[in-house]
């Protein structure tokens, strides 16, 4: 199975990574992660800004990148 990064510019290298089927795998994956990590900032009162998952392969290759903020449904 592929290796995947989660990264978060400025903030968090993921150092090991994870293995997953594939890159929709590994999406679903970010998303989870980073609608906890927005839920918790929300309880905290804090901003969600700009920040952004990043998705890599494992020769360091961009392959996707997930705002936080277009995680919120808002109507």
């Amino acid at each position: 199975m592929p290796r995947f990064f989660f990264n978060m510019p400025g903030q968090f290298e993921d150092p090991d990574g994870a293995s997953y089927k594939d890159l929709d795998a590994a999406r679903n994956e970010a998303i989870t992660s980073g609608r906890e990590m927005v839920s918790e900032r929300i309880r905290q009162g804090a901003l969600i800004g700009h920040d952004k998952i990043e998705i890599a392969d494992e020769n360091g290759t961009l392959l996707e990148t997930i705002r936080l903020r277009d995680l919120i449904w808002m109507d």
